[in-house]
């Protein structure tokens, strides 16, 4: 056979049809008219990111306009629009490669040109970088925004027909007639953009072409509760199917904006004192002696969540100024090597219903059933989260069950590479539940605060609570040794006169004395 044939496409035809390809005739004409060996388009990266990032870094073009004369009009100062606020993406990554965390400094830059052009076409008030998900066949480049409610554009009103749609009218006689049958369960819906799990809009660019953002939906609980039921990677196809079970209600951009809300809601998290609740927490109950009664960590799940702000430097006369020493000391001692002085941003997801906040159906007024033995059940107790700005402390613990130590904490802490001699301080916090999600803090001597920074580079696939990695058991204790006497008795070293006195005595050799007579009794009879 000869090798000219015998590539891949021959192999899987050989396979599937179970038989080889019949080589082609070969003719005169073939051997002459042979083309030249050609690389294959795949074997060339594809460059078209880069013709459009040059695009996008050069100044737009200003379009020449002329007067009635034919000559160039003088050109107008226009007033410039106010742009959202975008941090410093260079000077951030620059932190985290000092971490040994983060992506190349040309991938960087990339982004960040992309992230200034998104801001001038959208109505945005800020933007930042949130991270990048790993996919099998393309990647994903995310950015979160906050819509500027100012700059939107006017939505106009449909203009339709003021008359009830029947079909309207034939559910609602529908409904009436079928009261005696089961009531359908009860649909959870959406948080209002600006709020909650939708506080955000999350902007996602497919692949290296940064040029095109494109926009997420709004999440909904559904997509929460099913995406963590199930374990699947990325494709980076954002209209693929989600082939799961149990099965997936939405396409792979839905599912990318619900694991987005799931780290988000768990991993965003800075230095604590940085940010306060404007309404301070109710003060504990007081028992009949005037004690007061221990406060429990946990609260009920809010209907409202609690609005917080940035701190503030208390007085020094005022009673609260020590509880903000370590905030306004800037953290010394290395503070934030603890979990307790790193809190929560953003508030827990419910588990039962996969928003921020509660969400209570409207009760519908019902007869009272006279029937005796008929009760209506108790409604189900609300459930228990962690309070707005929790410390990382009581977050949930790491599982190991063939460890000696059962329980780890679900975060990592340690301190960057710096000089003894330099004021600036530069700590990292990761999180073990999400690996990827990392938060880096910096702070300096006897200043006020910190500068943190959110990012996440991985699957965005949860690691299981109960840590499925395998920790082989420590090895038994050594035994026990021969026990020492409690006091210690030093003794000099016995001499040679020392050894014969605590000797033991010889005993007497008596077999040897006899048998000696035995043999001179003989010689003396042979004599005889």
């Amino acid at each position: 056979i000869n090798a000219e044939y015998m590539g891949f496409e021959r192999l899987t035809h050989y396979v599937r049809e179970g038989k080889l390809v019949p080589n082609p005739p070969r003719t005169v004409e073939d051997l002459e008219h042979k083309p030249k060996r050609q690389l294959k388009t795949t074997a060339t990266p594809d460059t078209t990111w880069a013709r459009k990032f040059i695009q996008q870094v050069l100044p737009p073009k200003k379009e020449k306009k002329l007067n009635d004369e034919g000559e160039e009009e003088e050109e107008q100062e226009e007033e410039t629009e106010d742009k959202g606020i975008l941090p410093d993406l260079l000077s951030e990554a620059e932190t985290f490669s000092w971490c040994g965390i983060g992506l190349l400094e040309s991938e960087v830059y990339r982004i960040y040109v992309s992230l200034k052009r998104l801001l001038d076409k959208e109505p945005l008030l800020s933007l930042r970088f949130w991270g990048k998900v790993i996919g099998i066949k393309k990647d994903y480049y995310i950015c979160e925004a906050e819509i500027d409610p100012d700059r939107l554009p006017e939505e106009e009103a449909p203009v339709g027909e003021e008359e009830e749609d029947e079909g309207l009218k034939m559910k609602a006689i529908y409904d009436q007639l079928n009261t005696y049958k089961a009531k359908p369960p009860v649909v959870i819906p959406p948080e209002p953009r600006g709020t909650g799990s939708n506080k955000y809009v999350y902007y996602v660019a497919v692949g290296e072409d940064l040029s095109t953002w494109i926009q997420l939906p709004d999440v909904k609980p559904q997509w929460i509760i099913a995406a963590r039921k199930i374990t699947k990677y990325f494709t980076g196809d954002l209209e693929s199917q989600v082939n799961a079970h149990p099965p997936f209600p939405g396409l792979e951009k839905h599912y990318l904006r619900a694991q987005i809300a799931r780290i988000s809601h768990s991993t965003t998290i800075l230095p604590r004192l940085i940010f306060s609740l404007t309404e301070p927490p109710e003060e504990p109950e007081e028992d009949e002696d005037g004690v007061k009664k221990p406060k429990p960590y946990k609260v009920s799940a809010y209907e409202e969540i609690p609005e917080i702000q940035p701190t503030e430097a208390p007085d020094a006369e005022d009673e609260e100024a020590a509880k903000f020493m370590v905030w306004s000391k800037g953290y010394k001692d290395d503070a934030l090597l603890q979990l307790s002085n790193w809190v929560h941003l953003q508030p827990e997801l419910l588990q039962s219903q996969g928003r921020a906040s509660l969400f209570k159906p409207e009760e519908e007024e019902e007869e009272e059933e006279t029937e005796e033995g008929i009760e209506k059940p108790p409604p189900p107790p609300p459930e228990q989260i962690n309070p707005r700005l929790s410390d990382l402390s009581h977050d949930k613990k790491l599982q190991y069950s063939c460890h000696s130590k059962r329980q780890q904490p679900s975060w990592s802490l340690r301190k960057s590479f710096d000089l003894s001699s330099s004021k600036n301080r530069t700590y990292l916090c990761s999180s073990l539940f999400w690996p990827g999600a990392h938060a880096f803090a910096k702070c300096m001597d006897d200043m006020p605060g910190a500068v943190y920074s959110n990012i996440y580079i991985g699957h965005a696939v949860k690691r299981d609570k109960r840590a499925k990695t395998f920790a082989p058991p420590l090895p038994n204790g050594p035994m026990q040794e021969y026990p020492m006497p409690t006091e210690g008795i030093l003794q000099m070293d016995a001499t040679p006169d020392d050894e014969q006195v605590f000797a033991k005595p010889e005993a007497p050799v008596v077999a040897e004395e006899e048998e000696e007579e035995a043999k001179d009794e003989e010689e003396e009879e042979e004599e005889d």
